[in-house]
């Protein structure tokens, strides 16, 4: 029988779902990365982190299981900083967990939006909050997912707005 933990674990990873049909579904960024890699990655880290399953239920809060995750990722290539948020997202929203990020992070696909916004080169894993204070005040009041969510999404759109 597998446990809710290892459950998680695997669709987490996976980037898997049921539907309002009952239906396991994969999202879109897991349904891309396998198109062009394979599953092997996403069965590599699932595996990892089954077999730490206790340290990783041990961590606190959003950051935490991100730190976690990117430090048992960095031998799996090609499973990057974005498949370490989703799957760190996609876990610590879960019941068993229940956790938020705190923290804006910049992945991959967010990485463009964040330099082009901030006329910088800087970068890290994440930034606070209220950095986006500099940009819009209005902006700052969202939760750091859904900032996230705007970089990811309009990483096109703010850079030809800015470079006209």
């Amino acid at each position: 029988m597998i446990s809710k933990t290892d459950e998680l674990i695997r669709k987490s990873v996976h980037g898997l779902y049921t539907d309002s049909a009952n239906i396991e579904r994969r999202w879109f960024h897991q349904q891309t990365f396998v198109k062009f890699n394979s599953e092997q990655p996403y069965n590599q880290m699932s595996q990892r982190l089954l077999s730490h399953r206790s340290d990783l239920e041990n961590r606190r809060n959003f950051h935490e299981i991100y730190t976690f995750i990117k430090a048992h990722s960095e031998l799996i290539n090609p499973f990057g900083v974005l498949s370490v948020y989703d799957t760190t997202l996609r876990m610590s929203q879960n019941r068993h967990f229940n956790y938020q990020p705190v923290y804006v992070y910049i992945h991959r696909g967010a990485e463009r939006d964040y330099k082009t916004l901030f006329n910088t080169d800087k970068l890290s894993d994440y930034v606070e909050k209220k950095e986006f204070k500099a940009i819009s005040f209005e902006l700052s009041k969202l939760e750091s997912k859904y900032l996230e969510d705007i970089l990811c999404i309009y990483k096109k759109t703010f850079w030809k707005l800015i470079n006209k």
